[in-house]
């Protein structure tokens, strides 16, 4: 059963967690023999399965939130994994005097998906606040490197707290 916040029952023909890299890593070597789609869930709070989907499903359950480094002018790198829930991830920078983020609390979601969608409020956006991205590409061999996206992908200067999301963020 795929979990949605609409609650509308819904199935795929594989629908697998990670918590963890390597759980990712078991399961991407899964899809490769299947070769099937895939689609990656965070907190499925924007997504609707109106019928079965054919293929895989991952659900990313990965969580971690850690202070990196202090940075000048009151800046933080905070690093989040991709499975963080978004709302818990603001609500312990604000808890830790990292702000910037604050405009951001209460809205649904991962962390992962945040930068998917460029989540803001009251005039913030996710690209106002985070630093890079870490993305392991889906369908390249494991041997490979994760892509790192840079904030020149954001295509604005931080002002703010600086966030750094990690975690094998997937398409």
């Amino acid at each position: 059963m795929i979990y949605t916040t609409f609650g509308i029952p819904a199935t795929a023909d594989r629908y697998l967690t990670a918590s963890t890299r390597d759980e990712l890593q078991d399961i991407l070597r899964q899809h490769r023999l299947h070769n099937d789609p895939l689609f990656v869930l965070g907190g499925g709070s924007n997504v609707i399965f109106s019928r079965h989907y054919h293929g895989t499903v991952i659900h990313l359950e990965n969580k971690g939130i850690r202070l990196v480094e202090e940075l000048p002018s009151d800046k933080v790198l905070v690093e989040a994994a991709a499975g963080e829930n978004w709302d818990y991830f603001v609500q312990h920078c604000i808890a830790h005097g990292w702000h910037g983020a604050e405009n951001l609390v209460a809205i649904p979601g991962t962390v992962g998906a945040a930068p998917v969608q460029n989540v803001g409020a009251y005039g913030i956006e996710a690209k106002d606040i985070i630093h890079s991205v870490h993305r392991k590409p889906t369908h390249l061999p494991p041997r490979r490197m994760p892509i790192r996206l840079s904030r020149q992908h954001f295509q604005k200067p931080a002002e703010r707290t600086i966030h750094r999301v990690v975690g094998d963020l997937l398409p």
